[in-house]
């Protein structure tokens, strides 16, 4: 699995809440920061995303880990950072 998969797959869980919940369609990229320019994600569609994104790639994400904002709670990420920390949760050494 390499980080390009799990952005890949995070624009499309992001793009799919985002069709699914009646919002525009905007353009997704990897500069996106979902909590700041998506309509309508907010911390109860947090957890959603996630298990929908951890589904999609067959990973397991802690449920007490927030991936939209950095440990500290203090910084919202963008759809690079994030994939970069949902990277952090892949098995080593191969494909998931």
């Amino acid at each position: 699995m390499t980080i390009e998969d799990i952005r890949t797959r995070l624009i499309d869980v992001l793009r799919l809440i985002q069709e699914e919940s009646g919002y525009p369609e905007i353009e997704i990229t990897e500069t996106t920061c979902p909590v700041v320019d998506l309509v309508g994600f907010d911390s109860k569609m947090w957890p959603v995303s996630m298990g929908m994104l951890s589904d999609e790639l067959g990973i397991e994400i802690p449920v007490d880990v927030n991936i939209y904002l950095t440990p500290d709670g203090k910084r919202k990420l963008t759809v690079a950072e994030i994939a970069a920390r949902v990277l952090t949760f892949a098995p080593k050494g191969g494909a998931a």
